[in-house]
């Protein structure tokens, strides 16, 4: 959801939104209103607006005014993922946090209070660690939303973290890790980032397992408990959060619901006034190969009968060119398939069978230290034999 907030402000850069500045005296802090239907497509029936606080936190608002639509949602991004665990110590830490939040707020103080009730009302919930942010989000009726977005937003105010819960979510962790140990691509992005420079976040294991968490911390005398309250006082604040809230319902009253809930969040730390999301923060890492120790060749038996060759480049950070998307050029010219391709000669000669070619959307192959361009070839066994 943070890029898709990112995505909405630069699309209308040409034309300028209609902005206000509207103060908010019982959370203390001014935001700046956008309408975000100045750009929309005709067919599109929402109403959007977008909510810039001072403390940096930005909420996207979209309101449908289709009385028969019956569910709404939320979602929460936050600027930190597994890049930011701590270097050498609890790695998985990003991971284990994502866990830890659904154990309990101050306000709601049961384990799984917030799943309970959006299950009894419909709904469910998720979320997911990427190397560059961690992502919350849920699914209601639409007339139980302003309940489920107040327990949301205390995930990020105050979370209890609560210690008997550690060793259960441990175990949880570990069983999802142990989950995509067959898993070829798992494995091999694994092995990919072993080869990184050291101390540099790509070396990363944000997965994180029994070892990494339990195992290895108590071994080095680590509090995993202190190290997991350090971990979110630091990372899960104001500036680093992005909401985006759906509902049927007018848009003046999805502000008001933001506001209110999500009035106690954390600011930035006084030694870190323009903290901004992790991968502004990581920028200063720079590329994570050593240029002069490659090419490398790295050779994987895979788990699955499958015969793949996979060529990666090392390149500079692309956020910035979203407008002229260079990577997609080459994506396109190189992942073609019809008549003239390399994928068609390739067939032709009996080598290949498919072929894709580009820079994942994931984080932990574009962000802005680098971005990753491979080309992936599903080689036959006359083509294992030729490479």
């Amino acid at each position: 959801m943070g890029h898709a907030v990112g995505c909405m402000e630069s699309c209308v850069a040409g034309k300028r939104p209609r902005e206000e500045m509207d103060a908010d005296p019982s959370a203390g802090n001014a935001a700046k209103k956008r309408s975000m239907d100045v750009e929309k497509s005709p067919n599109d029936k929402l109403s959007y607006r977008l909510l810039v606080f001072e403390n940096g936190f930005e909420a996207l608002l979209i309101s449908s005014d289709d009385v028969k639509k019956n569910k709404a949602a939320a979602a929460v991004a936050v600027g930190a993922g597994s890049f930011s665990d701590p270097q050498g110590r609890c790695e998985g830490l990003a991971h284990y946090l994502e866990h830890m939040l659904f154990m309990g707020s101050k306000k709601y103080p049961g384990e799984d209070e917030m799943e309970d009730f959006l299950t009894k009302n419909g709904g469910h919930s998720n979320a997911f660690t990427e190397a560059g942010h961690t992502c919350y989000y849920f699914e209601i009726n639409k007339s139980e939303l302003h309940k489920a977005v107040d327990m949301l937003a205390q995930f990020f105010i105050a979370p209890l973290l609560k210690t008997d819960a550690a060793e259960r979510e441990i175990n949880a962790i570990d069983s999802e890790f142990r989950l995509t140990q067959n898993s070829d691509g798992s494995r091999v992005e694994q092995l990919f980032a072993s080869f990184a420079r050291e101390g540099h976040p790509y070396r990363t294991f944000g997965w994180g397992n029994l070892k990494s968490l339990a195992e290895a911390t108590k071994k080095a005398g680590v509090d995993l408990n202190d190290e997991l309250r350090v971990f979110f006082d630091k990372h899960y604040r104001a500036p680093r959060i992005r909401l985006c809230v759906y509902g049927v319902e007018g848009l003046d009253g999805l502000e008001e619901l933001v506001r209110t809930s999500f009035a106690g969040m954390p600011l930035a730390a006084s030694d870190e006034p323009a903290l901004g999301p992790q991968e502004t923060a990581l920028a200063a890492a720079g590329a994570p190969f050593e240029v002069e120790k490659l090419p490398k060749l790295l050779r994987v038996r895979p788990v699955k009968d499958t015969h793949k060759l996979t060529m990666s480049w090392q390149l500079p950070p692309t956020h910035h060119l979203y407008k002229s998307k260079p990577a997609h050029y080459l994506q396109h010219l190189i992942g073609h398939e019809g008549a003239g391709s390399l994928l068609s000669w390739l067939k032709t000669h009996g080598l290949a069978t498919g072929l894709t070619a580009g820079v994942s959307e994931d984080s932990f192959e574009s962000n802005s230290m680098s971005c990753i361009f491979s080309i992936d070839i599903t080689l036959t066994a006359a083509g294992l034999e030729a490479w």
